[in-house]
């Protein structure tokens, strides 16, 4: 072999190492974009899940709020919005304790329940669960 064969060789491997080298950077750049991206969503979505736990609370303080001054007045559903966000209020009556059933609605995507069951009037130490379904 000649001189010129043996430099075109190595200047073959030499090119095919910097394209591998190449090729594994883009695979880790892209690797890191996408685990970026996945944690922004999670961010996203736990940021979207905590305004309407927000929501929700605001409306069962409210809920209880109208509900210890207007007490029987109070019964039936009532509705609440806050910008584009809303709340449903149902209040009924069993026996001596109000049920109250709060659905927070955020962005027309995020959905809270909350169920609080209180006598009038409402206890000063109070607490309500947050339910999939009424």
């Amino acid at each position: 072999m000649n001189k010129s064969t043996i430099a075109n060789q190595k200047g073959y491997v030499a090119l095919i190492l910097v394209l591998i080298m190449l090729t594994l950077g883009l695979t880790i750049g892209i690797i890191t974009s996408i685990k970026s991206l996945t944690q922004i969503s999670l961010a996203w979505q736990t940021q979207q899940n905590l305004k309407t736990q927000v929501l929700a609370d605001t409306c069962a303080a409210e809920g209880l709020l109208q509900l210890s001054r207007r007490q029987a007045e109070y019964l039936g559903t009532h509705n609440l919005s806050y910008g584009s966000d809303y709340c449903i209020i149902q209040v009924e009556l069993a026996g001596t304790d109000y049920t109250l059933q709060i659905t927070a609605e955020h962005a027309n995507k995020y959905y809270k329940k909350i169920k609080i069951t209180t006598p009038l009037p409402p206890s000063e130490r109070l607490e309500w669960l947050v339910v999939e379904n009424f």
